[in-house]
């Protein structure tokens, strides 16, 4: 059995739709489903936004023996060349004090062989995926300048608010780990915050309907968030699918724990 873990209800949904899906409950009150890609047995959890992730992938995972953690979703680009909709192993996800996380300074790396046969897996879906690191943040990171202050201070290529959380929780019980990022805003986007996500990853259209009624002029900036994330979750699809298509992929995220053993 592998677990997957995403924030948002958007980024859950790729990974449902061509799996087998079996019973949905909650551990702990995250939201978990259990499902198949083939012989491949899975536990999907929607974490919610932020650090809660951790406590999300503790509880999973002392509840459902995994071989593989894979943490996935969507994430800011910081580095000019990689634009919405590219997709990103991450071969390290860090976390600092100067990032934003006062208490917290680290490095949680992802294992190489499961890095090695997910871009495998995607070259023969016709996608090329970028290796590259991730830096954990508080926050949504919205305007240029920040971003290039990221990528000049830290070097990683991506922003997100959730792996390392779940990287950490994997590496404290000696679980391989993966995460997979498709940009969502590339490094010269700027990102605005309508505040219609909610904490438990689910989308509040209420507060959208408000945000556009009181912000009508800035419609555009939204239909062109919501082309990037249309691309992100196109991206997370296509992940999803390499799960379903390829024997060796599979096979590499059962046998990882294992293999890390010996």
């Amino acid at each position: 059995m592998i677990a997957i873990f995403a924030a948002m209800d958007v980024e859950v949904q790729p990974f449902l739709r061509p799996a087998s899906r079996g019973e949905s409950s909650e551990v702990e009150g995250f939201p978990v489903t259990l499902a198949s890609y083939g012989s491949l047995a899975a536990v999907i959890c929607r974490t919610g936004i932020g650090r809660v992730a951790k406590e999300a992938t503790e509880s999973v995972l002392d509840r459902f023996p995994a071989s593989a953690v894979l943490s996935v979703g969507t994430a800011g680009g910081v580095h000019p060349d990689l634009g919405p909709g590219r997709l990103v192993l991450c071969d390290r996800v860090s976390v600092s004090s100067a990032s934003g996380y006062n208490d917290e300074d680290g490095v949680v790396l992802g294992d190489a062989e499961l890095i090695e046969a997910a871009r495998a897996a995607l070259a023969a879906c016709g996608v090329v995926a970028t290796v590259a690191g991730s830096l954990t943040v508080d926050r949504v990171v919205t305007s240029v300048e920040e971003k290039a202050r990221l990528r000049e201070e830290f070097g990683h290529q991506i922003v997100e608010m959730e792996s390392y959380w779940t990287g950490k929780a994997a590496a404290d019980r000696g679980i391989p780990f993966l995460a997979v990022r498709v940009v969502s805003d590339a490094a010269g986007d700027e990102v605005v915050l309508t505040e219609i996500g909610r904490a438990d990853g689910t989308v509040d259209y209420s507060r959208l309907a408000e945000w556009a009624r009181q912000n009508p002029d800035r419609m555009n900036v939204i239909a062109q968030m919501a082309e990037r994330i249309a691309a992100g979750v196109g991206g997370l699809e296509v992940v999803a699918r390499a799960l379903v298509d390829s024997m060796e992929l599979r096979e590499a995220l059962a046998g990882a724990q294992a293999r890390n053993r010996l």
